[in-house]
């Protein structure tokens, strides 16, 4: 799946990838789903300008004759729901049980 031409981008994925190379973001992704040989719906989590996308990525046309696919790449800011995600790891109750064998004969000693 080489990296080819974006044949449409709306307004909202032109604003906010403005200074963004997004054939580059979505390289290492490229080369793994065809190392994989993977076909369909793939979604994967990807950090690009400080913010969290889930990017799906679907073959929707493979163009045998010529060894090249129609493929829909989707971006979904998902930034804010990860950030509640850890904020609410972070407020789980922790609790540790300490025991110390021989604890009283220890403190006898000294």
């Amino acid at each position: 799946m080489p990296a080819g031409k974006t044949i449409l981008k709306n307004e909202p994925f032109k604003k906010e990838f403005v200074n963004t190379d997004i054939k580059n973001e979505l390289s290492h992704i490229q080369k793994e789903l065809k190392s994989q040989n993977q076909v369909g719906k793939n979604t994967r989590v990807l950090e690009i300008n400080n913010k969290i996308y889930e990017v799906t990525i679907q073959i929707i046309k493979k163009h045998q004759k010529k060894k090249e696919e129609t493929i829909l790449v989707s971006f979904q800011n998902i930034t804010e729901k990860m950030e509640l995600e850890k904020k609410c790891k972070d407020l789980e109750t922790c609790i540790g049980v300490i025991v110390i064998d021989n604890y009283e004969e220890t403190i006898r000693k000294d």
